[in-house]
């Protein structure tokens, strides 16, 4: 099952969950450091992206929709690449699912 526009949302942490009518929600398993783009460092570029993503059955990313700044995009997807979720559930079979993360690139 795809849900493209789920009709409700629960929030985690800094992170918005949108998800279908469900028994569990997408989980978070595996969550790597964040490579902060060198060429953003040096210009003292700051931004947040917005990553929409699709969480397969399996617990991978199945389709995801970075939104902001293009300078970010490529390191925000390498992220988002690391990701490991445990899928949402509906009668206790894996379904797909969405979720939504802000990701802020801050300067230390």
């Amino acid at each position: 099952m795809i849900y493209k526009s789920p009709p409700t949302r629960r929030d985690w942490g800094n992170r918005e969950i949108r998800y279908p009518l469900a028994d569990t929600f997408p989980r978070l398993l595996k969550q790597p450091e964040l490579d902060y783009p060198e060429t953003a460092r040096k210009a003292g570029i700051e931004g947040t992206i917005l990553l929409e993503a699709l969480i397969g059955v399996d617990g991978g990313i199945r389709e995801i929709i970075p939104k902001g700044p293009d300078l970010f995009h490529k390191a925000a997807l390498a992220w988002a690449d690391e990701l490991v979720f445990e899928p949402a559930t509906l009668d206790g079979a894996p379904i797909s699912a969405w979720v939504r993360h802000r990701l802020r690139f801050r300067l230390k």
